[in-house]
């Protein structure tokens, strides 16, 4: 190889670790951005929420909007996280086929892809709000579920193809940041946590630019720096065959 050559590509590798350096320097920066936006509720001006008890049961709250019929209001004392109302997201038909033990293939750049994702269109049932368009905020949900499913908090939603989740699987002990892509589900990063049945969570999403922060019962588990899908809705997430439980939605932004 000539000394012409040798130099080309030696410039070519410093090339590369200066970009890989700078693209690890903004992500630690957002990262640490959203962190503090985290600390600093205050920093956010505008706030809503979503207690559902002013909602006659069996309705869908007005604002959400689901493309099944698995969404529902219930008036309980025993269920409700705050009494006395909740959604539940019931199990169906839709998701009969689905396996309760879901499982996770990996992909090239770390991520799992939900080996059941492309089996059925009717594997993954949400519930939208879609009275706001959300980038940088905190967004937070009480769930419970009854089986060994997976449920959480949707955000950033574009479509039924595009968004991302932060869920609770109680089949695979694990907290999970996943991100919808056409076709499948990505998971990007996971904790291992023990999730019980009928015992509430609480799960939070701090998005600030391109970092996501996730956290579970106040503790920040997942951290993800992510430039899909910079804005979107933010709404409620179930796998088609869980029976689960949701309270007390709130956003911050």
């Amino acid at each position: 190889m000539s000394l012409r050559m040798k130099r080309m590509k030696e410039k070519e590798r410093r090339e590369r670790r200066r970009r890989y350096i700078v693209v690890i320097g903004i992500a630690v920066i957002a990262i640490t951005i959203v962190v503090y936006y985290a600390k600093e509720t205050g920093t956010y001006k505008n706030s809503r929420a979503w207690s559902f008890d002013s909602y006659a049961k069996g309705v869908i709250p007005e604002g959400f909007s689901s493309a099944d019929k698995h969404w529902s209001i219930v008036a309980d004392h025993d269920l409700a996280y705050s009494k006395p109302n909740v959604i539940m997201h019931s199990s169906g038909k839709d998701g009969d086929n689905a396996s309760d033990n879901s499982s996770s293939s990996s992909n090239d750049d770390g991520s799992d892809t939900d080996t059941n994702a492309d089996t059925s269109f009717y594997l993954y049932s949400l519930l939208i709000n879609s009275e706001g368009v959300y980038s940088n905020f905190k967004a937070s949900v009480n769930v419970k579920m009854t089986g060994n499913g997976s449920a959480g908090l949707v955000f950033r939603f574009i479509d039924s193809s595009h968004y991302f989740v932060l869920m609770i699987d109680a089949a695979n002990d694990r907290f999970s940041l996943c991100r919808m892509d056409p076709g499948r589900l990505l998971c990007l990063q996971d904790a291992s946590v023990s999730i019980e049945n009928d015992r509430w969570y609480h799960i939070t999403a701090h998005v600030s630019t391109q970092a996501i922060v996730g956290y579970l019962d106040g503790e920040p588990l997942l951290k993800r720096y992510d430039q899909h899908y910079m804005s979107g809705m933010v709404g409620l997430w179930a796998r088609s065959n869980t029976s689960a439980f949701f309270d007390d939605l709130q956003i911050y932004y």
